[in-house]
C-alpha cells in the first residue's frame, strides 16, 4: 500500500474468481468505517459524510508485464 498527495495505492492478490470491484468494496468500506470509529468527527465534516469518492482504477500485473 502506497500514498500519494490525493490517492491511494493497493497491491494485492486474489483468487480469480473475486471481481475487482468486490475488492475495492471491501477495502473501502473496512476502512471507513474504521476511520469514522476512530475520528467521529471526520463525518460530519466531510461533504455529504463519504470518505471515498465513486472512482477507483483497477489494472493487472499482467498488464503491465513484458
Amino acid at each position: 500500500m502506497g500514498c500519494d498527495k490525493d490517492h491511494v495505492h493497493i497491491f494485492c492478490t486474489a483468487h480469480p474468481k473475486i471481481a475487482p470491484y468486490q475488492i475495492v468494496r471491501v477495502f473501502r468500506s473496512t476502512t471507513a468505517r474504521e476511520l469514522f470509529n476512530r475520528k467521529p468527527d471526520l463525518k460530519r465534516d466531510l461533504w455529504g459524510g463519504e470518505f471515498w469518492t465513486d472512482g477507483y482504477y483497477v489494472a493487472t500485473v499482467r498488464e503491465r508485464a513484458d
